[in-house]
């Protein structure tokens, strides 16, 4: 009886932290910042707001938009490129990326090759604090 006590305990414990770690996720709104450079220049950071295409016109004359995803379970967002010269605005290209990570594009490539971005093009410094580490920092206080 003792071990069936013992183990029904275990299960709902664990049950409930599982649950708990879901919800906290779910409520978990960490801002994804982005920083744009082009050939070493920096022109921008921000914090992403998703399926806002975010307009810039490059040092070259480029009207360049950009697009950040929402983070998925495996801390990936989708990341579009965007001519913004016509009222069109095609896509150039679609990639992913980490949330924490450097995304390059330019005529020789990187994460994609656009050559209409000119060469080196430019990078994109994704970052973003994990839940986890937000909310251990919050604690700490």
């Amino acid at each position: 009886m003792r071990i069936a006590i013992c183990t029904m305990t275990v299960l709902l414990t664990v049950l409930c932290s599982n649950a708990s770690a879901a919800a906290e996720s779910a409520r978990c709104d960490i801002p994804q910042n982005v920083s744009l450079s082009w050939n070493g220049t920096h022109i921008s950071d921000w914090e992403a707001t998703e399926n806002e295409i975010k307009p810039f016109t490059l040092p070259n004359g480029y009207n360049l938009g950009i697009k950040i995803g929402a983070a998925d379970k495996n801390d990936l967002v989708e990341i579009s490129l965007y001519d913004m010269s016509s009222s069109e605005t095609p896509l150039l290209t679609h990639t992913y990326g980490g949330t924490n990570s450097i995304q390059g594009y330019g005529a020789r490539g990187g994460a994609d090759r656009v050559e209409e971005l000119g060469d080196p093009g430019i990078l994109l410094q994704l970052t973003r604090t994990s839940c986890e580490k937000a909310a251990k920092a919050e604690l700490a206080g």
